[in-house]
């Protein structure tokens, strides 16, 4: 209906000079543009027409039940209930989208504007609609646009942070699984340096165990026909004809058999015009996958991981046997950065040496590990080695409890992450340093040894020369004495009783002289050792101390006659005898007691003081080389000799000597 004719209608006025200034840019307007009014449209501009498609092309011909039938139930029901609130003031304005089907297979997408205004003094709604189908349809290729972007990307997400090739595959066929459901995947792999073709599958959820199997020759051919175009296809042929030249024969008859009746589409992996290999998608008859844009993308993403990971995985291979063989070493390894001077790599013996978490040493720099004195030697070591490819040397590390850690140590200049390094090899040596110490002690304690049983030797020789002097000596010249006398007294003839006590003498004098030549003896050579057990010998030992040294010596065994070696038994002697000389020079006993026993095939001989006793490191040189030389003795024939002594508390020695 004209406007004007309809303002007039309604108004029962002239039209005015508004209306004739805004009636063209109504009429000619590309939006839609009607009137409401008493429960039927009053007006409509051509665009409204047009954008409606009617039949008879006027809207305002259209009762609204008319117009109700163009809408579904639900529609129809949400206008009724605006125009209500639109009317009653419960709304001002009113935007939503409406599809109209008008003539059957045709439907019209508009948004509508709608608004309550007065037209000629009556309430009534003015409407403002636009065919949105183009923009529809834009916002649809955009919304799946967007999400096989959302499906790719989600896709990269997951397969970048796979450890692996098996492991991405194996994303890879999940994903394809989800994104086509009821579909089954064969991920196909061209190892190309082992001229062979690796196959991952998850039929049923499970590895199909295809991969390591033995291929049919030639199929290089066959991937070229499986996914030349590097594009999603489908194929006509079927899975026999496809897989025939890659898998053999018994195993692609079994596919067959799993497969029959499916639609068969592959996916190639390309970069560069050479085939990777791809994915042959098993789908229900009929049936195309859908996300074809996302499926192609994410098929080019893979083949860009395959080449990388195809290259990284003879590199990670070759790294994880050197940081096998490194973490597993059983000398302290690590890389040291000279131009950022930190610790790039240590291994678990390295930490453990030292006593660090990696994580801690990472973090550390050389000087942290090194004693104040050892930092210019490592400099300088390192300073060698630019002109040296290897160097060994000695150094000590900080532990870090502070103790010291001695090791030999290997470094060469090597590469590593494009930084100039120091490669270090440590073997720990302090076993053989305690060794070393130990070794040049033992030397020192034998070297005195040595010298304290040379110091022996000479002190017994000058004893016995001392008593030869001293005591035979004296007898001897006595005896010169008595005889010259008896010389001259018997020329006399004349004093006969004189001679007689001269003879006497001389009688008394030869007793003591046999006397000190038999005590020396006995000094020099136990000779009751070769009339007597060893018990017989210490026991007459015990008496002859007894009868000088002015103490009572309690004497007890539960040995009856025991033969022992010769050398044995003159060991056991000795160390008694020195145990009584002791005692007599330095414990200041006033009783002893010795003890003699067999246990297990070994005699046990206890003796014991209730002299001042001593403390171990108060004793002085010379004590603690005869207790060292009676040690000594004791160990030369398996048997061992401890002594226990404390001040004011006497001393007690316990010599174990085994009898064979």
């Amino acid at each position: 209906m004209d406007l004007e004719k309809t303002v007039t209608k309604y108004s029962g006025m002239k039209q005015n000079h508004l209306s004739i200034q805004f009636y063209p840019v109504v009429e000619h307007s590309p939006q839609g543009t009607a009137i409401f009014q008493d429960g039927r449209f009053v007006y409509a501009n051509p665009a409204a027409n047009s954008i409606m498609g009617l039949p008879g092309g006027d809207l305002t011909q259209y009762s609204t039940g008319e117009l109700s039938s163009f809408l579904t139930p639900a529609q129809g029901q949400k206008v009724e209930t605006a125009i209500k609130d639109l009317y009653s003031g419960k709304r001002q304005f009113l935007r939503d989208e409406l599809k109209i089907s008008v003539l059957p297979g045709k439907r019209v997408c508009l948004e509508v504007h709608c608004t309550r205004v007065d037209f000629g003094d009556q309430p009534a709604l003015l409407i403002n609609f636009f065919d949105i189908k183009g923009r529809k349809a834009s916002q649809h290729r955009s919304d799946k646009l967007i999400e096989e972007m959302r499906i790719a990307n989600e896709f990269i997400v997951g397969a970048g942070s796979q450890p692996d090739l098996e492991q991405m595959a194996k994303h890879t066929i999940r994903k394809m699984e989800e994104l086509v459901p009821g579909s089954q995947v064969l991920f196909l792999f061209h190892d190309e340096p082992k001229d062979e073709l690796r196959i991952w599958s998850l039929f049923s959820g499970k590895d199909a165990g295809l991969e390591g199997m033995n291929y049919a020759d030639g199929f290089r051919r066959s991937i070229e026909l499986l996914f030349g175009t590097g594009k999603l296809r489908s194929h006509k042929d079927s899975t026999v004809n496809l897989l025939r030249g890659l898998l053999p024969c018994d195993t692609v008859g079994k596919m067959e058999q799993a497969f029959a009746g499916r639609s068969i589409w592959t996916l190639g992996f390309v970069i560069k015009k050479k085939i990777l290999g791809g994915m042959v998608i098993f789908l229900p008859r009929g049936m195309d996958p859908p996300h074809k844009r996302a499926l192609e993308n994410i098929a080019g993403y893979v083949s860009v991981l395959l080449q990388r990971i195809s290259a990284e995985e003879s590199l990670l291979k070759s790294e994880v046997r050197f940081r096998a063989l490194f973490n597993m070493a059983a000398d302290a390894m690590y890389i040291y950065s000279l131009d950022d001077s930190i610790f790039l790599e240590v291994n678990q013996e390295a930490c453990r040496s030292w006593g660090y978490e990696r994580d801690e040493l990472l973090s550390m720099e050389m000087g942290s590990l090194l004693p104040a004195r050892e930092l210019a030697g490592m400099d300088q070591q390192i300073q060698k080695l630019e002109s040296k490819r290897r160097i060994m040397f000695e150094s000590v590390y900080l532990r870090k409890d502070g103790s010291q850690l001695p090791v030999d140590v290997n470094i060469q200049l090597i590469e590593y992450q494009g930084k100039k390094c120091v490669f270090a090899v440590n073997r720990d040596i302090s076993e053989r340093k305690q060794n070393e110490r130990h070794l040049e002690e033992e030397k020192q304690r034998y070297r005195d040894l040595s010298i304290h049983l040379q110091n022996i030797r000479e002190e017994q020789n000058a004893l016995i020369a001392k008593e030869i002097h001293d005591e035979l000596g004296q007898s001897l010249t006595a005896l010169k004495m008595h005889l010259s006398m008896l010389h001259h007294d018997l020329s006399a003839r004349d004093k006969p009783g004189d001679v007689s006590g001269l003879i006497d003498d001389m009688q008394d004098i030869l007793d003591d002289t046999v006397d000190q030549v038999r005590k020396l003896s006995g000094e020099m050579w136990p000779s009751i050792l070769e009339v007597a057990g060893i018990g017989e010998a210490l026991e007459n030992l015990v008496r002859e101390y007894e009868s000088y040294s002015g103490f009572k010596i309690d004497f007890r065994s539960e040995v009856p006659t025991l033969t022992m070696d010769k050398d044995r038994s003159l060991a056991v002697y000795r160390i008694a005898q020195e145990a009584f000389t002791n005692i007599l020079r330095h414990a200041g006993a006033f009783q002893v007691a010795v003890s003699l026993q067999i246990q297990q095939e070994k005699l046990l001989v206890n003796i014991e003081d209730d002299g001042m006793g001593f403390s171990f490191s108060d004793q002085d040189k010379k004590t603690a080389l005869g207790i060292l030389g009676m040690q000594e003795r004791a160990s030369m024939f398996g048997g061992s000799l401890e002594i226990e002594s404390k001040k004011g508390h006497g001393t007690a020695l316990h010599l174990t000597m085994p009898l064979l």
